[in-house]
């Protein structure tokens, strides 16, 4: 079973895993190289896709 994460404007998938394992928030976010304390925070105030598209675009510009 192959899981994916898609965020509406992102180009393309953001996560896909092809072992459909379940993977926690601290997970996700150590997997795509992100601040999970921002993110919890992010997310207990807009919702799980907008922190999610916020930081992975943050990370976008910093490369």
């Amino acid at each position: 079973m192959k899981v994916s994460i898609n965020i509406p404007g992102a180009s393309g998938p953001v996560y896909v895993s092809g072992t459909a394992e379940i993977i926690n928030r601290k997970a996700l976010c150590r997997e795509l190289g992100l601040n999970n304390v921002e993110f919890c925070r992010r997310e207990a105030l807009h919702g799980f896709e907008y922190a999610l598209s916020v930081l992975l675009a943050k990370k976008r510009k910093l490369r």
